[in-house]
């Protein structure tokens, strides 16, 4: 998720591999999507501690992350959707 990211910070300096803006709404699905191996690998780990308050921050924080990430799924569908008006690609659009 994290060079994702970096990903689509570059882009915004004008750098790195994304181009265009349909780009970046493609990489924030892909970031929405690998929330949910983050999940299923952080839940395995949080199940090796007791009843602690790691676990209960750990779980906490992936909690906020899905809620982060099913934003973007969201805005990366309405913008994707702006972009694709009748089937015509606009590329001019900002995020």
């Amino acid at each position: 998720m994290f060079y994702v990211m970096i990903e689509m910070t570059d882009f915004t300096r004008g750098r790195g591999p994304l181009r265009t803006t349909m780009d970046v709404i493609n990489k924030a699905k892909e970031i929405s999507e690998l929330e949910t191996t983050l999940d299923k690998l952080a839940g395995l780990i949080a199940e090796q501690y007791s009843d602690s308050t790691t676990k209960k921050d750990l779980l906490a924080y992936l909690k906020r992350i899905e809620l982060y990430c099913q934003q973007l799924n969201i805005t990366s569908k309405v913008k994707g959707d702006v972009q694709n008006i009748s089937g015509n690609r606009i590329s001019a659009v900002k995020l």
